[in-house]
């Protein structure tokens, strides 16, 4: 759409998701080298981007996949190129850019349902990664 430049966005995110959907229903189809800490990273991810409202901590992740904090940090970070929280972050903001794209939720409303303790917390970390605040993304779409 001419005027919208951020409609792209939208798409994306969509784009996206449908990505990660085929995969972990066709894992088969696209053969990895699979080692213990691919293993690990892919159960860590899984549960970030299923628990992304949650307050998920390391240590709590840890312990549930019976590794220590350091270690699932250290392959974590070493498999995906981020540490743990940040992509934790990324999922939670992927989930608010389909919630604003798709929602006439009020921003404060997204900011909690994407796992954000306040609206002023998720404005600072939205506009960070995406250069603009989440009003003026909406508006963009």
């Amino acid at each position: 759409r001419e005027g919208r430049p951020f409609s792209n966005e939208a798409v994306l995110c969509l784009v996206e998701q449908l990505l990660i959907g085929v995969w972990r229903e066709n894992e088969a189809l696209f053969p990895m080298e699979d080692s213990p800490a691919k293993a690990l990273v892919r159960k860590a991810s899984a549960i970030l981007e299923q628990e992304y409202a949650m307050q998920t901590t390391i240590a709590g992740l840890s312990e549930r996949l019976f590794v220590s904090a350091s270690c699932l940090t250290h392959c974590f970070k070493r498999i995906t190129g981020y540490p743990p929280k940040h992509y934790q972050l990324l999922c939670r903001l992927a989930a608010a850019r389909r919630l604003l794209a798709t929602t006439r939720q009020p921003v404060a409303e997204v900011a909690s349902a994407v796992g954000f303790a306040d609206a002023n917390q998720f404005i600072r970390a939205f506009k960070k990664h995406t250069g603009i605040p989440p009003g003026r993304f909406r508006q963009r779409i």
